[in-house]
Order: structure tokens, then sequence, then C-alpha cells
């Protein structure tokens, strides 16, 4: 989005790094800002907005999003641009990538989808990384990252 043009910046991440967008183009795409900058809140007027829990980049991609309403899912997709996208109420990016990535499930992005998918509560791509999982023979990316909790859910047979 053009500075010039952009009447909203978002204090982005642990660093603050600044994204810049246009309220109407982001209130076109979801609820979440429809209602952050039409409704009596305090973010409507507001020309920065602290969002400490999306990344830069993360918050960057919904804005191009806002103003392309183009969307290709890939595997580089991060969790933190999905997550943003749950946020913020963009459901057609959600579950777009839900589709595109529970068909390309590879060892180096189970973990990471098996997480967002938990924290989405998408049971069907929950059961697809469980399965993964169990049946891989290729070493799993990152796999001492996930607690013991985590472990156990992913070996404990779905019913």
């Amino acid at each position: 989005v053009n500075d010039v043009l952009s009447d909203v910046a978002f204090e982005c991440g642990d660093d603050k790094a600044l994204v810049r967008g246009c309220k109407v183009l982001l209130a076109q795409i979801s609820p979440v800002f429809y209602s952050m900058f039409c409704d009596n809140t305090a973010d409507r007027h507001a020309s920065t907005i602290p969002v400490s829990d999306v990344p830069e980049d993360a918050m960057k991609k919904v804005v191009e999003f806002s103003s392309t309403h183009a969307y290709s899912p890939s595997e580089d997709d991060t969790g933190d641009f999905i997550m943003a996208c749950n946020k913020y109420a963009l459901t057609g990016v959600v579950t777009k990538w839900c589709v595109y990535i529970g068909n390309h499930l590879t060892p180096n992005n189970l973990v990471t989808v098996y997480r967002v998918a938990t924290l989405l509560g998408d049971k069907n791509l929950v059961r697809k990384t469980k399965n993964k999982f169990r049946t891989t023979n290729e070493e799993i990316a990152n796999i001492n990252d996930l607690s013991k909790e985590e472990l156990m859910d992913i070996l404990t047979p779905t019913t």
C-alpha cells in the first residue's frame, strides 16, 4: 500500500516495526478490521495500532491481500501469516491454506503445520498431520521442538 494513501500503521511484533495499510481496503476484507475501524472503538481514529502478536512479515502479507484480494497457498507460508489471517477472520485464506497444506505435508513442515492446525482447531488437518507423523520414514525437521504433551497427542490414536 502506498505510504501517501495509507491511513493506518500497525506496530508489529516485539520490535514494533511499522506496516502501513488503508482502513477502507482492510475493512472490505475482514469483519474484524471493519469493526475496528467503523464501530465506536479506540482504534477507529487511531493512526497507529499495536499488534504485538503479529510479526511484520505476516502483517505485510495481510495488508497486501487487502489490496490484491489474491492468495495462492504455498509451502512457504508461515504459521504466523495463517494465524494472522485467522485473527482477522480471513477465513477464505485460512481454508484455502488448510486444504493446500493438507495435501502438501512434508517432513520439513510437519511440526509447524501440526501446531497451526491445532491452534486453528482444524480437526481434519490435525488428523492428517498425525497420520503423516506416524507413517513417514524420513527424518522430521524440528521434531525435538515438540513438547512432551504434543508428542503424546500425536502418538495417541484418534478415535
